[in-house]
């Protein structure tokens, strides 16, 4: 992350927990950063958070492309035991209500 330099960097993994982040990468995401929960997850972010709305200019297009990288980590690992939450998402469509709670 250091040699990022000028530039954002984060690290995460399949289920979107942010493992790493340069002092950049935590302000591009500062609001996802602001709860208490970690690691921080940028699909609970994403789905459950009203704030997700400001940080992504087309929040509709994030929320089916948080969607699409969870169902396919659920498929790459196929009999992974996934926290709940992360199997629920999963079964989601973009279409559907938003999870939002406003």
């Amino acid at each position: 992350m250091a040699g990022a330099g000028t530039a954002a960097a984060f690290a995460r993994n399949g289920r979107l927990d942010i493992l790493a982040a340069n002092p950049l990468g935590q302000a591009l995401y500062s609001p996802a950063f602001t709860t208490a929960a970690r690691p921080v997850n940028l699909a609970r972010f994403c789905l459950l958070n009203p704030a997700a709305e400001t940080v992504y200019p087309d929040w509709s297009d994030a929320a089916d492309t948080t969607v699409n990288l969870l169902r396919t980590e659920a498929g790459r690992v196929r009999y992974n035991k996934a926290p709940a939450p992360t199997r629920a998402w999963t079964t989601r469509t973009a279409a559907s209500t938003p999870l939002l709670l406003h």
